[in-house]
């Protein structure tokens, strides 16, 4: 995205992968650089024009002919091939934001998918606080801030947690209500379909 205001930001480009509920890749999609316009990237913040200029997206945004009309089309079409309608949630590292793009700009994309969105930040949050060690373990994001790079290590990062966390002993020795228990055990195992 552009930026972070869903009024005057837009998105500039999108990935999608398909996974079962173990975390392992069944589809990738197409990774779809959008054109904006000169005017919006240049109002960019400096943090985006920092990032994405190094990453080579605002040039590969500048360079595009694909619109967002065009996004919304190509990925209805991929998640149709792959989820019946209402079953496929959102995730992704803080995906309330893409969600909210998403809502105002792919309706028809959005209204595809569940209701629901695994925000995997959450994950990452939890594990960071609850297990300080384990955490520094895990592999460190990359520099790019491109999203499919983005996607694929947070799919390495719940496999590499699921793999870590099936401690049941560590899980016994930390004074945790039986809810939050729970939450772990579901959250640190394979999902179920």
């Amino acid at each position: 995205m552009t930026g972070l205001d869903i009024e005057k930001d837009k998105i500039i480009e999108m990935a999608c992968i398909i996974t079962d509920s173990d975390m392992n890749v069944l589809a990738e999609g197409p990774n779809l650089i959008i054109n904006q316009s000169d005017e919006l990237l240049d109002s960019m913040s400096d943090w985006c024009k920092e990032h994405h200029g190094k990453s080579g997206l605002t040039q590969a945004v500048r360079d595009s002919k694909i619109s967002l009309q065009q996004a919304e089309y190509e990925f209805l079409s991929f998640v149709r091939q792959h989820t019946p309608p209402g079953h496929c949630p959102l995730a992704g590292n803080s995906v309330h934001a893409d969600k909210k793009f998403l809502d105002k700009y792919m309706p028809q994309f959005m209204h595809h998918l569940h209701y629901r969105i695994i925000d995997v930040s959450t994950i990452k949050e939890l594990c960071r606080r609850w297990f300080p060690i384990e955490y520094k373990l895990a592999p460190q994001k990359k520099a790019s801030h491109r999203f499919l790079f983005l996607t694929l290590d947070k799919c390495l990062y719940r496999k590499l947690m699921q793999k870590q966390h099936r401690m049941t002993v560590h899980l016994r020795s930390i004074p945790l209500s039986s809810l939050v228990i729970k939450f772990l055990c579901w959250v640190l195992t394979p999902l179920r379909t």
